[in-house]
């Protein structure tokens, strides 16, 4: 529920001219949003592989 609210909030301040001018912020390019997203997905995947290691070891250690 939370994502279905901040993500489009993030995108309104980001990209809608008015909540830019109250908000002062300014649209990031197409390049720089592809690096981003690229980055939290290499970051995402190093979380999950994390975790799932610790839940490896984790089950190893009780038998």
């Amino acid at each position: 529920m939370s994502l279905a609210v901040i993500v489009p909030a993030q995108f309104i301040v980001t990209y809608v001219p008015l909540a830019q001018k109250v908000m002062g912020t300014a649209a990031v390019s197409l390049a720089d949003g592809v690096i981003k997203l690229g980055i939290c997905v290499v970051f995402f995947a190093t979380i999950e592989i994390e975790k799932q290691i610790r839940l490896t070891v984790r089950r190893g250690n009780r038998r």
